[in-house]
């Protein structure tokens, strides 16, 4: 047997196997449900017991007019003015930065807050690299971050160090996303983000991963693990911090409860960009750390398949695009794929029609509703249409984008870029069922298909999304 066919069949098997491990774990999941380690606030009739929080928001180049916002926001929060304080570390261009300090300043006076503002000068390590830069200046004895779009709802700090009263070293709450004009796209990553709120407690008991916004942690064990990592998890940062906690016996818990409300990307293409760098970021973390959870004296079963889990999810949308686009190379250089890989692919059917039939009965109303199907497709749709764009991203090494979460921050060329994305990608996937049919590994053919659905899917986004935004553009330059 040439030994691209055994290189081409190791790929297509450890593809699949991973799928079918991540099958594994959800069914598992699911049918264990587990007790949930949750908390609620409950109020604390002295004041002077709360502790100093330092709340860090990291920023490049956002529109001012949101530091305002997220400042009007703070100033609700339910928490002791002298114990509490807003770094904003902002890596912004000279011009940008100087209207945001301007807001930043003028809102904390009106407001009575405590605001910093702090300019690295430099992008290093991204927003890891802002959050440790950040610590240097933070006074308080627990650390909370923000991203600038996020509004903390007034019992933020309450509900989150309730968790802390409770022994946790740190704490995870609940963002309920919008978007800032309905686009298609904004409407089906608003679906994603639902689904994430109401599975993410479900599933895990007290392996709570860190978001990246809406925790607190105690500032002695941050620095006891060595900060935020400015390398391995310069793109997920959160993901990166949460195992390494977890590694080191440090345990979260998570608030059920929605404690702040933020953005969803507004066009396909800026979706693209942000879902390629949480991949990318998570993918690196897991082939880091994968030994480590496995091994871990800290660790349950019950941890180790959680996290691990947790990382497969992230990173199988890779997995299924190697089994769609194999086709290809068997054609090309006329190979035939081994009967061990052939079985190995109908266990997944099997393993994956059993799944769903777990999933879609085990819940409170023992069923699925039509319309969350569609949704449940929809979104799974959009988030494999990704993977070719994130191959890419990976194999280019990787680069940190800011998603624009105001209508101001669009450029169209982004919406342009969704769109020919889409269609180049969905003639290849044409040409991967075209050498499906013609090399006889049709085993493959439904990866193919589903493929060329979530590229048929994002090329119509793409184009809605483009013409959503330039007429909202449009309107508003003739409204000023």
């Amino acid at each position: 047997m040439p030994i691209f066919s055994i290189i081409l069949d190791l790929l297509v098997a450890l593809s699949s196997f991973t799928i079918l491990l991540m099958l594994i774990l959800s069914a598992v999941l699911h049918v264990l449900g587990g007790r949930r380690r949750t908390a609620r606030w409950a109020s604390n009739d002295n004041s002077d017991d709360l502790p100093y929080v330092s709340i860090i928001v990291p920023l490049c180049n956002e529109d001012p007019a949101l530091v305002g916002e997220l400042l009007e926001s703070v100033s609700r929060i339910e928490w002791p003015r002298d114990r509490l304080e807003v770094l904003i570390v902002d890596d912004s261009d000279e011009k940008i930065h100087y209207e945001t300090r301007r807001i930043a300043e003028s809102f904390a006076r009106r407001l009575n807050l405590r605001v910093q503002v702090i300019r690295r000068g430099t992008r290093r390590g991204y927003k890891a690299g802002a959050l440790n830069y950040a610590m240097r200046y933070a006074r308080g004895d627990y650390i909370s971050v923000l991203d600038v779009d996020i509004k903390p709802r007034s019992n933020y700090l309450q509900s989150l160090y309730s968790c802390i009263e409770r022994g946790a070293d740190y704490a995870q709450g609940l963002t309920e996303f919008r978007p800032v004009i309905e686009t298609l796209t904004s409407k089906i990553a608003k679906y994603q983000e639902e689904y994430l709120n109401g599975t993410v407690y479900r599933f895990y008991t007290h392996n709570v991963f860190l978001r990246g916004h809406t925790f607190i942690i105690r500032r002695e064990v941050l620095e006891r693990v060595g900060g935020f990592s400015e390398s391995i998890g310069r793109l997920t940062e959160d993901v990166e911090l949460t195992i390494r906690l977890r590694l080191n016996g440090y345990r979260g818990l998570l608030v059920p409860e929605v404690l702040s409300e933020g953005r969803v990307a507004m066009t396909y293409g800026c979706y693209l960009l942000q879902r390629a760098r949480w991949v990318t970021g998570s993918l690196l973390v897991l082939l880091r750390y994968l030994p480590r959870v496995l091994s871990s004296r800290y660790l349950n079963l019950r941890d180790k398949i959680e996290m691990l889990h947790s990382m497969l999810t992230r990173t199988s949308s890779l997995a299924f695009l190697l089994c769609a686009l194999s086709p290809l190379v068997y054609y090309k250089l006329s190979l035939s794929m081994s009967e061990a890989v052939l079985n190995m692919v109908m266990v997944t059917y099997v393993v994956a029609l059993m799944y769903l039939c777990i999933s879609s009965r085990w819940g409170e109303s023992g069923g699925i509703s039509m319309i969350n199907m569609l949704k449940a497709i929809a979104s799974s749709l959009l988030w494999i249409s990704t993977a070719p764009f994130i191959l890419v991203y990976l194999l280019g090494g990787g680069k940190w984008y800011v998603t624009p979460k105001t209508l101001r921050q669009v450029k169209l060329y982004r919406p342009i870029i969704g769109i020919v994305y889409s269609v180049s990608m969905l003639m290849v996937a044409m040409l991967s069922i075209y050498a499906t049919l013609h090399t006889g590994v049709l085993v493959l053919l439904p990866f193919s298909i589903y493929l060329l659905a979530s590229l048929a899917l994002s090329t119509v986004l793409s184009v809605y999304d483009l013409v959503k935004v330039y007429r909202t553009l449009k309107m508003e330059r003739l409204e000023s």
